[in-house]
């Protein structure tokens, strides 16, 4: 998450607690600094100032806390693999009157719980409504984000063709400055192309690549790759392994459309006698 100017269409006016101290704390006291105290000293400006220093660290400080609580909400996914509510959260936060960085953040992560939904119709509909040319500046790595929720969207669909050219576009986005943005494209990128050597046939010590790779130990990161072993190790023909994936899916992927696949996997090929 980045900072980004903050005016009147702001993420602090999502939530009560930040709306309220923003209108019944901030508003009033740099209100009392300019239009009652100056009245009672002889350099007014000085309150003039302080209530501008006011307003502005005020609102920092409650956008800080309106993203903290935005992105609490959003661990529903990854600690719980809980899509179903990361999207009704998601298209709550959509109706809200949100313009700029905050706007497409919402945007893309809208797309993405259709995406863990497995509602690809509204995924495609989603990401054709996001303005890519507003993609500049601190938002630009965005961009990976939103190219990569185009190649799952086409690798889901079996379109690899397709796939290959969003590859091809997302290889030519600039490297994020910061740190963590520059490691999350990082993982994009190399997950995005092995990916597709998968398709092409056996790779050698994939295990040891999707562990290095891993962003992070949350259950659903755990879960998407089991996905990922499973499939591949169907494709190759190691039976026992892609079942004992599909079953970890199965169990502990709860409301994402991979585990209702992981069970139909299981009950239509694997579970089968041979």
């Amino acid at each position: 998450m980045y900072n980004h100017n903050i005016g009147v269409d702001s993420m602090i006016f999502c939530f009560k607690l930040t709306k309220g101290l923003y209108f019944g704390l901030i508003v009033p006291v740099s209100a009392l600094m300019i239009f009652v105290l100056p009245f009672f000293v002889h350099e007014p400006s000085v309150f003039f100032i302080g209530a501008i220093l006011v307003h502005y660290i005020g609102l920092c400080l409650l956008q800080r806390l309106a993203v903290k609580k935005y992105t609490e909400r959003n661990k529903v996914l990854d600690k719980k693999c809980d899509s179903a509510s990361y999207l009704a959260w998601q298209q709550e936060m959509s109706s809200k009157n949100l313009k700029g960085a905050y706007k497409i953040l919402v945007e893309i992560n809208l797309a993405t719980a259709y995406y863990y939904c497995g509602d690809f119709r509204q995924l495609k509909y989603t990401l054709d409504a996001i303005d890519v040319v507003r993609m500049k500046g601190k938002v630009e790595s965005y961009l990976y984000s939103y190219y990569r929720l185009w190649f799952l969207y086409y690798v889901v669909l079996g379109n690899i063709t397709e796939a290959e050219k969003v590859m091809e576009v997302i290889d030519t986005l600039p490297v994020p400055e910061n740190v963590e943005a520059k490691k999350y494209s990082d993982y994009i990128v190399v997950n995005g192309h092995l990916t597709l050597e998968c398709r092409k046939g056996e790779v050698p010590y994939i295990e040891e690549k999707l562990r290095y790779m891993r962003l992070s130990d949350e259950l659903l990161s755990i879960v998407c790759e089991k996905n990922f072993l499973g499939k591949y190790y169907l494709r190759n023909g190691m039976r026992d392994k892609a079942r004992e994936c599909f079953e970890f899916v199965a169990e502990h992927g709860n409301t994402l459309f991979i585990a209702k696949a992981a069970k139909e996997i299981l009950e239509e090929n694997l579970n089968k006698e041979n």
